[in-house]
């Protein structure tokens, strides 16, 4: 569900731009070449320039805005997604290598 999630916000900051910029700068004519950008901007390369010559306002705002919510806010909801995983893992196979250890006193203590 979470690449669904980061593809619909990837989306609709392309379709927003697109239509706010395409135009006038050539990486933004199209969604598919805005999202192309938009990746290199999740990558950290970013070419402000031609944005802030059309609309320096909504060239800082959609900046910030995506840099904010696929840098910080993506990127911590995929690490933890992940941490939650890693961690249910690992506490079954604790809770499974605690039972067998249990199991084994249990029997030595019988015998």
């Amino acid at each position: 569900y979470f690449i669904i999630v980061i593809n619909l916000q990837m989306l609709g900051f392309a379709l927003a731009m697109t239509v706010i910029f395409g135009t006038m700068v050539e990486d933004f004519s199209s969604p598919l070449s805005t999202m192309g950008t938009l990746l290199y901007w999740v990558c950290g390369e970013s070419h402000l320039g031609p944005l802030i010559s059309v609309s320096p306002f909504f060239a800082v705002l959609f900046f910030v805005a995506f840099t904010v919510v696929f840098r910080f806010i993506s990127t911590n909801m995929f690490l933890a997604t992940q941490l939650n995983t890693f961690a249910a893992l690992v506490g079954e196979c604790d809770i499974q290598v605690a039972k067998k250890e249990a199991e084994a006193k249990m029997g030595m203590k019988q015998v």
